[in-house]
C-alpha cells in the first residue's frame, strides 16, 4: 500500500481543526475557574511549555522527556513519583496524560501525586465510553481493547494504522501505552475532586477532575 501524503495532510488538517475548537473552549472554561491572578504557581505534569504560551504565571512543566523553554521552568521527572513537598503549587494540572502513564496502579500513583502536590487540581482525560477513540481515530473498537492488539484490526481498520503504517511491534507498543478511564474510575482516582463532563453532541467526550478552594466558583459546564 502506497501512503498518500495529500490524504494524510487532509485528515490531519480536519482532525486538528476539530481538536483546536475543543481546546479553545476547554481553555476558556479553565481560565474562568483558575484565573492567573489567583493561581500563580502551576505544575503541568506531563505537559508541554507551548501549552502555556501567553500565560504569565510561574509555570513548571514536568515530563519524562527533556524540553526547553524561555518562559516555563522545565523539569525531567516522573509524574507518578515527584520529589515536591505537599501542596507545593497553587494548582497541579494535567491534560490528556493520565491515560498514558501505565496500568491502574500507575494511574493511582499519578492521581495521588497531583492531589498531594497541588492545593488545587485539574486533570483531564478522554472518556472511555465516548464512541470515537481519539488516539486511533476509530469508532467503537476501543470498547473491546483486545481488538486493537490485533495487527490487522489496528493496521487497516483504524485511522492511526492507515496513517502511521505501524509494524507489529508498534501495534503492540501503542496498545500498551493507552489505558482509557471511565467516569467511575475517575471518581475512584480523585475521591476529593468533582468529576466534570465535557460534552460533544450530548455525549461525554472527556472527563475532568477538579479540586478547588471553597471560594472558587463552580466549573461552568
Amino acid at each position: 500500500m502506497i501512503r498518500n501524503p495529500t490524504f494524510d495532510r487532509a485528515v490531519g488538517k480536519v482532525w486538528h481543526g476539530i481538536a483546536s475548537k475543543f481546546r479553545a473552549g476547554r481553555k476558556k472554561r479553565f481560565l474562568a475557574i483558575f484565573p492567573p491572578e489567583e493561581f500563580r504557581s502551576v505544575i503541568d505534569v506531563g505537559g508541554l511549555p507551548a501549552h502555556w504560551k501567553g500565560d504569565d504565571r510561574n509555570i513548571t512543566v514536568l515530563n519524562l522527556m527533556p524540553q526547553t523553554s524561555s518562559t516555563c521552568k522545565v523539569v525531567v521527572g516522573d509524574g507518578r513519583h515527584t520529589e515536591y513537598p505537599d501542596q507545593s503549587f497553587d494548582l497541579a494540572y494535567s491534560n490528556s496524560v493520565i491515560e498514558h502513564v501505565g496500568k491502574w496502579q500507575d494511574q493511582v500513583a499519578f492521581a495521588s501525586e497531583l492531589r498531594r502536590i497541588g492545593k488545587a487540581v485539574y486533570c483531564q482525560t478522554p472518556n472511555r465510553w465516548f464512541p470515537i477513540e481519539v488516539h486511533y481515530f476509530t469508532f467503537f473498537l476501543h470498547w473491546r481493547s483486545k481488538l486493537l492488539r490485533n495487527y490487522f484490526v489496528a493496521r487497516f481498520l483504524t485511522g492511526w494504522g492507515l496513517l502511521a503504517r505501524p509494524d507489529r511491534k508498534e501495534v503492540q507498543d501503542f496498545a500498551g501505552s493507552i489505558e482509557l478511564l471511565s467516569y467511575s474510575a475517575m471518581q475512584t482516582l480523585f475521591p476529593d475532586c468533582e468529576i466534570h463532563r465535557e460534552r460533544c453532541l450530548g455525549l461525554t467526550k472527556s472527563l475532568i477532575a477538579i479540586r478547588k478552594p471553597a471560594q472558587v466558583k463552580q466549573y461552568p459546564e
